[in-house]
């Protein structure tokens, strides 16, 4: 039997992830590093965790990750001011979400104590939602300091299934596409996911 080297397993490894899609926050290269709360000012990445939602039925529960992705984000700044705050990009400011951004819901990662992903993290077993509460559709919502509607973007959810490999565990998720956004990045924001015949199943409230 022919030894199998280091290099030729980081070929094959290389082979069997080439072409898969990646959700948000969890591909290669900067998409996968998190804002960190020890920078001051806190740096986004190309993707932005915004909050946790339940997907939930009488009999079943599922919490995933909603997550905005944009090569906008990359670099993005939040930064306190004396009157409050503001976002930065590159030293200068900047106030509205791009035209164009991927909305991914993705099963958690293990993090570790600085809320960065533990070294070469695997994604947890894959969620086989129940037919009843197949996510179809998600709302995003911007809202402004007393909680009103400024804005709502209503689309389509496309299921993405990373194909098995012995190297890697099944990951099941969902992304859409939010367009012709123009929205200020500092409005407060809440997320919806309906089901089959628009059936609410969970409901998120975040903000960048």
């Amino acid at each position: 039997m022919r030894a199998v080297t280091i290099g030729s397993m980081s070929v094959l490894l290389a082979l069997l992830t080439l072409g898969q899609p990646h959700a948000p926050g969890q591909g290669s290269g900067e998409s996968d590093c998190l804002s960190s709360a020890t920078e001051k000012p806190p740096v986004y990445c190309e993707s932005i965790e915004v909050g946790n939602i339940a997907l939930a039925t009488k009999n079943f529960t599922a919490t995933f990750v909603v997550r905005f992705e944009s090569k906008f984000f990359s670099g993005l700044e939040h930064v306190r001011t004396s009157h409050g705050s503001e976002f930065r990009k590159a030293g200068h400011p900047v106030s509205s979400y791009p035209g164009e951004f991927t909305l991914g819901i993705v099963p958690p990662l293990d993090l570790n104590q600085l809320g960065k992903p533990l070294p070469a993290p695997l994604p947890l077993p894959a969620v086989r939602l129940p037919p009843e509460m197949q996510p179809r559709r998600v709302v995003v919502r911007w809202l402004d300091s007393r909680q009103r509607v400024l804005a709502t973007k209503s689309t389509d959810l496309e299921q993405v299934e990373e194909s098995w490999t012995e190297l890697r565990q099944p990951r099941v998720w969902y992304r859409a596409t939010i367009r012709g956004v123009n929205q200020a990045l500092a409005s407060g924001l809440e997320v919806l996911v309906t089901g089959d015949g628009e059936t609410l199943l969970g409901t998120m409230h975040g903000r960048l």
